[in-house]
């Protein structure tokens, strides 16, 4: 599809909603503009921060009879989350005064340098040398900087168009600066009236529709069985049974597909607590846990900020979270400098994973966002994919 075909697609954001993003990231203010796994049409809410400050404590989080965005930033293990509250819808942010002064800017000003394939080559070998006997699953990422001139309302548009079955989101605040997401994988949903939790157990990737009609290799089956085993583990461990909903299947998202089990339960726990117990999974960290969280420590030299995090929503005691995956941190432009997307692309090692195949397994997954990222350079780079999974770089 050409550039400008894939712009005349129809729009999923309103003009009002384009408006309020600028007029939001001109104040500061904090936002969200959302699209659930099939919608299509978004949702925008904005609040101002409550003392200059987003942060609560999970488990303590008030319930609200109003819809909460919840945002846990990635392989953060202590129970603390941000917040958007719908304070303001898109209209009440476009109505707002041209006086008005701005909120405190964004902490988050300090981005990531790209990630060589050198260092990656040497991180992936350093790792699995460690396999099975230290730990089983390693979830490695690394960072892909590339510039952006669109703006970001623009590039999320056109990303949410292009990712219709994942929970999308663009969204602000303080603490995290500007993300984009586009996240095929349910953490934890929970209704409080059936007393029904479900999770998703997503791992394993190949290429969409290459290998259709053959078995799932045993390198992906290891990688996805470890994350089922460990769902099973902790919804048992609080007095769940998790069980599937139905035989693994495939999921495709953009230019891959993944192993996909769908679990639930039905019983009393403490939703929160359940939630806080699975996060990270071995989808993101690693299996187990403890070892490879301490491992990403001593090997990845970026923050990850909210990628492997999660996000999602809260109202009343019901709950809907996915994993913060597909993503990129937008840092705005700087003078004559164009804005710079931070993207984070990671991949599960265990035993006998090559450096380069997970090059450009983790390429292959963030490949709709960054093609909708180029769509809308004033100057296109050129590179297309090719630059993504060009080791020589």
């Amino acid at each position: 599809m050409t550039q400008q075909s894939s712009h005349q697609q129809t729009s999923v954001f309103t003009p009002e909603q384009h408006s309020a993003v600028a007029r939001c990231l001109e104040l500061n203010l904090p936002f969200v503009l959302y699209m659930r796994p099939g919608d299509s049409s978004a949702t925008f809410m904005a609040s101002e921060p409550e003392d200059g400050n987003n942060r609560y404590d999970l488990i303590e989080l008030k319930k609200s009879s109003k819809e909460l965005f919840v945002i846990h930033e990635g392989l953060v293990i202590a129970p603390t989350v941000l917040v958007i509250r719908a304070q303001y819808n898109e209209k009440e942010v476009n109505a707002l005064p041209t006086d008005k002064k701005p909120f405190a800017p964004s902490e988050a000003m300090i981005s990531p340098e790209e990630t060589s394939f050198a260092v990656y080559y040497a991180r992936v070998k350093s790792l699995t040398r460690l396999m099975p006997k230290s730990v089983r699953k390693i979830v490695l990422s690394r960072v892909i900087c590339t510039p952006y001139t669109g703006t970001p309302s623009e590039i999320a548009e056109t990303y949410f168009r292009d990712t219709q079955n994942c929970m999308r989101a663009l969204f602000f605040t303080q603490e995290t600066g500007l993300w984009i997401v586009a996240t095929p994988e349910l953490l934890l949903k929970y209704d409080d009236s059936a007393r029904i939790f479900q999770s998703m157990s997503l791992a394993g990737t190949r290429r969409a529709g290459e290998e259709a009609d053959k078995a799932w290799s045993r390198k992906n089956t290891e990688e996805h069985n470890y994350v089922s085993q460990y769902i099973e583990e902790v919804y048992g461990s609080c007095g769940l049974e998790a069980k599937r909903v139905e035989s693994p299947d495939t999921l495709t998202s953009g230019a891959v597909e993944h192993i996909m089990d769908m679990y639930s339960a039905t019983g009393q726990c403490n939703s929160t607590f359940l939630l806080n117990m699975l996060n990270p999974t071995p989808a993101v960290a690693g299996y187990p846990k403890d070892k490879a969280l301490d491992l990403i420590a001593r090997s990845e030299s970026h923050s990850r900020g909210c990628y492997s995090g999660w996000i999602g929503f809260f109202k009343n005691n019901d709950l809907e979270t996915y994993v913060t995956l597909r993503c990129a941190n937008l840092y705005p432009a700087n003078g004559k400098d164009p804005g710079k997307a931070v993207i984070f692309a990671g991949g599960g090692l265990v035993a006998g994973s090559e450096p380069y195949d997970e090059w450009i397994e983790g390429a292959l997954k963030v490949k709709p966002l960054y093609e909708a990222i180029e769509s809308h350079n004033e100057k296109p780079l050129g590179h297309g994919t090719a630059y993504l999974t060009d080791s020589e770089r």
